[in-house]
Formats: C-alpha cells, sequence, structure tokens
C-alpha cells in the first residue's frame, strides 16, 4: 500500500484554531553556527573599510601628482665640489645665421606682399660668430639685393636659387674671396 504524506505547508492557521509556537521558532543553532556568521559580517567590514582606505589613498596620490607635475625640477642643484670653468673666450663656428629678414614688396595697384626669409651662411674658415651676424653692412646688401627681386620671381625654386648665389658672391666681396661655401634658406615665407 501506499503511504500518504501530510504535508504542513499548505495548512492554513485561523485565528479559531491555536498557532503552534513551537512549529514558528526558529531552531537555536550551536555555538559554532552563531560564530560563523558573526565572522562573516565581520570579514566583509574589514574588506569594505580597506576598499575605502585604498581609494582614499590613490586619490589623494593623484591629486598630488597632479599638484606637484611630473617632470618638474624640485630645486636640485648642482652637487658640491668644483664648477665647471666658464669659458669667456668667444667659440669659433663655420655656420652664421642671419635671421629675421622681412621685406615688403608692392605689386599691381596698391597690393603689398611681404617676404620672410632667414639665411644660413656656410663659410670655409671658422670665424667668430659676431663678424658675420651682427655687420649691418652684409644685412643691408642682403636686404638690397632681395628687394630688386620681384615677388613673382621668388616664388619659384629656381629664382630663390639665382638669390642664393647673388648673396653668396656679395658676402664673398665684404669677408674676402673664398670665404664663403654656401648660403641656404632656412626659413622662407610669402604672405
Amino acid at each position: 500500500m501506499a503511504r500518504k504524506a501530510k504535508l504542513d505547508i499548505l495548512e492554513i492557521h485561523t485565528e479559531a484554531q491555536p498557532v503552534d509556537q513551537e512549529s514558528l521558532q526558529t531552531p537555536e543553532l550551536d555555538p559554532e553556527s552563531q560564530q560563523q556568521p558573526l565572522r562573516v559580517r565581520l570579514h566583509k567590514k574589514l574588506i569594505l573599510t580597506c576598499a575605502i582606505v585604498a581609494g582614499v589613498c590613490l586619490v589623494a596620490g593623484g591629486g598630488v601628482f597632479f599638484w606637484m607635475g611630473p617632470g618638474k625640477n624640485t630645486g636640485a642643484s648642482l652637487p658640491d665640489g668644483p664648477r665647471p670653468a666658464v669659458f669667456t673666450e668667444v667659440t669659433r663656428q663655420n655656420v652664421a645665421n642671419l635671421d629675421n629678414f622681412v621685406i615688403d614688396y608692392r605689386e599691381h595697384g596698391d597690393t603689398v606682399r611681404i617676404a620672410i626669409f632667414a639665411l644660413a651662411v656656410e663659410l670655409n674658415e671658422p670665424v667668430k660668430k659676431d663678424a658675420v651676424e651682427n655687420q649691418p653692412e652684409l644685412r643691408g646688401d642682403i636686404y638690397t639685393l632681395s628687394k630688386r627681386r620681384s615677388i613673382g620671381s621668388l616664388r619659384s625654386l629656381e629664382e630663390r636659387g639665382v638669390l642664393r648665389n647673388e648673396i653668396a658672391a656679395e658676402l664673398e666681396k665684404r669677408l674676402g674671396a673664398g670665404a664663403v661655401k654656401a648660403v641656404y634658406f632656412t626659413k622662407f615665407y610669402i604672405i
């Protein structure tokens, strides 16, 4: 025969029927089982606290890094001991830079064009830097030679090459024969 099992799950208690107090109480846990949820709660609190502290440290460290800036010199000075010697003699160079030539050209009508250029002059023998770069006569000669050209002719590479050769010839007149090895345009703009 089949046995019938009584299911108390769906049993509905009404007020008329007294509720069995023992069935409503939770079973008592042994002392070891009560300690385990307490340990788990303390462990979760510790992990949460560590995560918050680590987050605050990362934000504070990032703020300090941003405030101080990477690569800034914090005032480090030269090491103690003998200092390097300072040279008072002017060093000699084979290249002289002539910068900041600004020349205005008037075209047909009232149109004004401006040429801005810089030159590097390669010399055969080393000379003092000031001997070439700070001579107003050399700069005046270069200005006069470039002013003779039209702005249309300076737009082509061939005409700029001709101007470069004329400047080299004029510089050789001033500095002496064979002094100039080559002349280069380091910057050339037409506005």
